[in-house]
């Protein structure tokens, strides 16, 4: 329900920034919505791609592993977004497409559009292996009930 009401809002900044480029530029309304709609989706995309890759296995963790600690969160909260980032620069939003931040360069060799279907579950592993490496025992994270 929160995304139904809170997607719009994005929309709507973006085509008032596109109004207020077009009078700052010079350019034609249309085309500097079209650029801002481009440059700011190609954004909200990596950024909710980035937060699930973080969130997510957290929580996860840290519901229904006991032994999850706070190495394993960092691990967990790094990794994800490593893997999202790394993700989303070899993806075709950023390179080999027509409507890519660089649409002449072609270094794209991750075939989605959505890193988070990789990184969100590729997220478990880093808190995982955090977890094994601590040295010393470290307290769980705090659960709430």
């Amino acid at each position: 329900m929160t995304l139904v009401i809170t997607l719009p809002l994005p929309m709507v900044q973006l085509r008032v920034g596109g109004i207020s480029a077009a009078l700052l530029i010079g350019m034609s309304t249309d085309t500097a919505q079209v650029a801002c709609m481009i440059m700011m989706g190609f954004l909200v995309a990596f950024s909710l791609g980035v937060t699930a890759a973080r969130v997510f296995p957290v929580l996860a963790y840290s519901f229904f592993w006991r032994g999850f600690d706070h190495r394993g969160l960092q691990w967990s909260v790094y990794g994800g977004l490593f893997l999202c980032a790394v993700l989303t620069f070899f993806s075709p939003t950023v390179s080999g497409t027509g409507h890519a931040l660089w649409p002449r360069a072609d270094f794209d060799r991750h075939p989605l559009h959505a890193p988070g279907l990789v990184s969100v579950p590729a997220g478990f592993l880093p808190g995982r292996l955090g977890r094994r490496r601590s040295r010393v025992a470290t307290a769980p994270v705090t659960r709430h009930p």
